[in-house]
């Protein structure tokens, strides 16, 4: 495993919550969900089962996560993990982007500085 996406996985490991993206139809959605585990490929999150009862079951989607320090953008596939009688999703994780903020005098930018995929 190189630098890169060890790096990688260990932001994915230090998400509490981000923004979900994903689309139903015609239409684009989002909302927050709280992240419940994160291993190597897999990020686990639970959702309000009666707003999207299994609209995301294996669509794409994204999630992201925006901190002081940078920006965490996931792509994967979403799929089902019932835990403990609540609802539980997996996003098998295809490509994970980190990007730091740069500054320099008055101007502020993301700049990507690793990726997995």
């Amino acid at each position: 495993m190189g630098t890169g996406t060890k790096l990688i996985f260990d932001k994915m490991q230090q998400l509490h919550s981000g923004l979900l993206r994903f689309s139903s139809g015609r239409q684009k959605l989002s909302m927050l969900v709280n992240v419940v585990d994160s291993s190597d490929a897999v990020v686990q999150f639970s959702i309000d089962e009666k707003k999207y009862p299994g609209k995301l079951v294996n669509k794409p989607a994204s999630l992201s996560q925006v901190t002081p320090k940078g920006y965490l953008h996931i792509s994967g596939t979403i799929s089902i993990a019932e835990q403990n009688n609540r609802s539980v999703l997996n996003m098998n994780v295809s490509r994970a982007h980190w990007f730091e903020m740069k500054k320099k005098n008055n101007r502020q930018w993301l700049e990507q500085t690793f990726f997995y995929r």
